[in-house]
């Protein structure tokens, strides 16, 4: 049975607010990861894991799965070249700062602010 395209449907489809959706999409995806965090991004990994080995039982293939661990290679190494090259023992606390002329007497130090995302 051949359906016949409704040109009305087509219009509402591609006059659709795309970036609207992708707005929604985002915020979506946004909140669900903060209210589940790690585990709930692990959990979203998993499930379209097993939808695409359902789909394609094949998948991944050898090539694939040796594709996939050249690139975790490469990004581990790449992350290993931003680390400090050794760690080392915390520094002791600085000695407070001796007074100066420059410093008026009985001023405050400035307080330190958080930046609120």
């Amino acid at each position: 049975m051949i359906r016949t395209i409704d040109p009305a449907s087509v219009r509402a489809y591609v006059g659709r607010d795309w970036r609207l959706l992708r707005a929604h999409k985002r915020a979506y995806w946004r909140g669900r990861l903060e209210r589940g965090g790690l585990a709930e991004a692990l959990s979203i990994a998993e499930q379209l894991r097993i939808d695409l080995q359902q789909r394609n039982p094949a998948w991944p293939s050898a090539q694939e799965r040796e594709e996939d661990l050249e690139t975790h290679r490469r990004v581990a190494a790449a992350l290993a070249r931003t680390a400090p090259a050794a760690r080392t023992a915390p520094a002791a606390p600085a000695a407070p700062a001796a007074r100066t002329s420059a410093t008026r007497e009985g001023s405050r130090p400035r307080r330190r602010t958080r930046r609120v995302r």
